[in-house]
């Protein structure tokens, strides 16, 4: 693939919101929040992989236009890994690390699983979400990130501290003012819990270590991220009734109760927000438009989680991304009803599926460990999956309830077809492509989407994948629940492959867009 034809794939966005009404002291404030996310965007790019800052100053250095194409497209990709093409290399021929810069390039998944057999005390610190490891005379030693990263862990801290300095909302400068120690000794938990409780304020900040999609190796190590978004307080109130609901939805899991996991803590919050920065994992394809966090079980269960839906990343996904996916693959007449809320609402819905259902694995002796260490690798794209399948099993839920429009029983299944279209375009290198691809081959299977021979459309059957989507969420939610490594594996051999229908579909919307190509007028400098 031409490096040209690489980049076309992106549409270039701005993300921005009103600023007008932000007195110089504000002003300070997000540049000083900024500064920190500049800072962690430096450590993602060397937990993908160490060679990256050498390669990015090599192509800014070169004078060839190819090297500034190059550029530009590391710069999407965080490294000269093609994360829409299988991370296939676009600069050089070495492949992607599936350690990346979390463990030793050199070490294989046997050796690491010898290692942790023969060294059952190391484990722990080996398989850590925290740290990094490293090769030592005679074995392997875990580094603390806060320690392997100090020279931009502190700068970054030290910026945290000067913007809650120049905070006048009390909460938000608690939340940075714990968020700096924590970078500095990867203790989390006291500022994860004030991130959860800060609802109101003009800015949603979240800086830290949380995401394991860039472990490709085992799926325990934590990837930085950053992001800064202005809230928009009408519609997050909006949602504070879908708040109430949660306890309702975990209660009603297509799954025995031991499978829903317990419905203390899930009245979190809910936030929208338009996004102004992106840094580090957050950053990078595929552009978040949603998240919940913290994954951390601890703060799960004593405090909930919170869901930020960023509504200008979604329209903007919407608007050049979706729609026209879904006018040229869909039935016509499942196409003509696709609009923003229904979308939207499933976002939501995804955001809050992540925390339903068993948060951590009991062993048969009693010990607990986290679905992430049960499932390995395989978590990232199990726990999307079910986000996905839950996030559109409650949507027709809460329809049938009254609480959304009893219409969207119909047509919220063509929708869901449409995101399931382009997200699928990610490709298997990302979690949420794979996941997105097992759940159009389990429809598929089961009847619940058809195709017509003639025109080469797809129709989303409502009532059958209202049933079928039920089914596989109750598979997804008992393979996290029991910790099924091997059944992870059977069922992404079964459905992790793309059928000659689904590879022609996709090549009759190879010309338009797969993701945006943001900038951050917030950003700029001055």
């Amino acid at each position: 693939m031409e490096l040209s034809e690489r980049l076309a794939r992106f549409v270039p966005v701005e993300l921005t919101a009103d600023r007008s009404d932000l007195d110089e002291r504000q002003q300070a404030l997000v540049r000083h929040l900024i500064a920190a996310g500049r800072q962690i965007h430096e450590v993602y790019l060397r937990q993908v992989w160490s060679g990256n800052p050498e390669m990015r100053a090599r192509l800014a250095a070169s004078g060839d236009p190819g090297d500034r194409e190059r550029l530009r497209l590391f710069e999407l990709m965080a490294g000269p890994w093609d994360r829409l093409d299988e991370d296939r290399p676009f600069v050089g021929e070495q492949p992607r690390p599936l350690g990346g810069g979390f463990y030793p390039e050199d070490l294989t998944r046997e050796e690491f699983e010898a290692y942790l057999a023969d060294h059952p005390q190391d484990r722990p610190a080996l398989t850590a979400p925290f740290t990094v490891v490293r090769r030592q005379p005679g074995g392997l030693e875990a580094v603390p990130y806060h320690r392997a990263y100090r020279e931009f862990l502190e700068p970054a801290a030290e910026s945290l501290l000067e913007a809650a300095r120049l905070c006048d909302h009390a909460p938000l400068a608690e939340y940075l003012s714990l968020r700096a120690q924590a970078l500095l000794s990867d203790d989390y938990y006291e500022s994860d819990c004030a991130w959860v409780a800060l609802q109101d304020g003009p800015f949603e900040y979240l800086i830290g270590p949380y995401e394991v999609y860039d472990d490709l190796f085992f799926g325990c190590k934590t990837a930085y991220e950053a992001m800064l978004g202005r809230r928009d307080l009408e519609e997050s109130a909006r949602f504070r009734d879908l708040v109430e609901q949660l306890p309702f939805l975990a209660a009603h899991l297509p799954v025995p109760p031991e499978y829903r996991g317990q419905v203390a803590g899930l009245a979190s919050p809910i936030v929208v927000a338009d996004t102004v920065f992106n840094a580090g994992q957050m950053a990078t394809v595929a552009l978040a438009t949603a998240f919940v966090l913290p994954n951390d079980p601890r703060v799960r269960t004593t405090v909930g989680s919170k869901k930020v839906i960023l509504k200008n990343v979604s329209q903007t996904k919407f608007q050049h991304l979706l729609r026209p996916v879904g006018e040229r693959l869909l039935d016509p007449a499942q196409a003509e009803a696709l609009f923003f809320d229904n979308i939207f609402s499933h976002v939501l819905l995804h955001e809050v599926s992540h925390a339903l259902g068993p948060q951590e694995v009991v062993r048969p002796d009693g010990s607990r460990i986290s679905r992430q260490q049960a499932l390995r690798e395989l978590y990232s794209t199990v726990e999307e999956c079910k986000a996905d399948a839950l996030g559109l099993y409650n949507l027709l839920f809460l329809a049938e309830e009254g609480f959304f429009p009893r219409e969207w029983r119909e047509s919220a299944p063509g929708a869901f077809l449409a995101a399931v279209f382009r997200v699928i375009r990610f490709g298997s290198g990302s979690a949420h492509g794979r996941a997105n691809l097992l759940t159009f081959n389990f429809l598929r299977d089961e009847g619940a989407i058809r195709r017509d021979p003639e025109s080469g459309r797809f129709r989303a059957e409502p009532r059958r994948l209202a049933r079928s989507i039920a089914d596989l969420a109750a598979i997804l939610l008992r393979l996290e629940g029991d910790g099924d490594y091997e059944g992870a594996q059977a069922l992404v051999r079964r459905y992790g492959r793309r059928s000659y229908e689904l590879e022609e579909a996709l090549e009759r919307i190879r010309d338009l867009p797969v993701d945006l190509a943001p900038t951050y007028p917030w950003a700029e400098r001055p």
